[in-house]
């Protein structure tokens, strides 16, 4: 949707966004995720805030709160398949909002089976036979709302 993917970083726009995904997911709190590079983006917009030398930002590289939500950087991961040489896997271009607390935010579903028997008047030996398919799929279902924020 328009409203869950934002196209350019602004700090009113990620509160919109965290207040959007609160409110959808029943008043359960958004957090904030990216990698520590997509982190770097989310700074108050006052020009006249103070980093100083023992506050969070500069130690950890990234804030721990944003406007009463939090923020997690999430650790990056190598990308053997890509044909590039020491490619990364997630996107250092987008910030993602989700709301944890919520619902799991993936769930892996596994699919079920199918049992069909014949009668025994169907064989010559009046033996019953039943087959059993299984069929395995794999899905990502969550009820939660989520958005992301591309820089």
């Amino acid at each position: 949707s328009g409203n869950l993917a934002v196209a350019n970083y602004s700090e009113a726009s990620l509160i919109t966004l965290c207040e959007t995904i609160t409110a959808y997911n029943q008043g359960r709190k958004a957090v904030i995720l990216g990698t520590p590079l997509a982190l770097k983006a989310i700074l108050p917009a006052n020009s006249n805030y103070r980093y100083l030398l023992d506050d969070g930002y500069v130690k950890l590289g990234h804030l721990q709160t944003f406007n009463g939500y939090d923020v997690l950087p999430m650790e990056q991961v190598a990308n053997p398949y890509d044909s590039t040489a020491y490619a990364l896997k997630l996107d250092d271009t987008k910030i993602y909002v989700v709301s944890p607390a919520s619902d799991k935010i993936a769930k892996v579903v596994v699919g079920g089976s199918l049992s069909h028997a014949e009668e025994g008047s169907f064989n010559a030996n009046k033996a019953v036979v039943n087959t059993i398919e299984k069929a395995y799929a794999c899905g990502i279902i969550t009820n939660s709302i989520a958005g992301v924020i591309e820089l």
